[in-house]
């Protein structure tokens, strides 16, 4: 089966700073990743990748098709005040997700260290 790509909505959200874009992935039940997904849409709209995120990707029961929900920021500063972390850090491939919480646990340790040694 061959994925083909259907905007279902475009809506502009200025109260919030962002546009909200909702898919349909036609064919596409358990083959599209966040990434290809967000690749598909950025090829749609001719934006950067980067300003894109993910909200949700779901399918239904005896259908193999699934909608997407994305935001489309122009700010990624504006994102981050408004939108918790882990939306951002699902994001990642998995090396560069294992790499931020292998630092994140060094740098937490060291704040550690101190404390224990008082």
């Amino acid at each position: 089966m061959k994925m083909s790509l259907e905007r279902l909505k475009l809506v502009d959200n200025p109260f919030l700073g962002r546009r909200e874009a909702t898919y349909l992935f036609r064919g596409s039940a358990g083959m599209v990743t966040r990434s290809q997904a967000v690749k598909m849409v950025s090829a749609d709209l001719g934006l950067k990748e980067e300003n894109i995120l993910p909200v949700s990707i779901r399918g239904r029961q005896g259908s193999h098709d699934v909608v997407g929900t994305f935001y489309i920021f122009e700010d990624m500063e504006l994102a981050k005040k408004q939108l918790p972390k882990y939306m951002f850090l699902r994001s990642l491939t998995k090396e560069e997700r294992k790499k931020y919480f292998e630092e994140r646990r060094k740098s937490r340790a060291k704040k550690v260290a101190p404390a224990q040694k008082k």
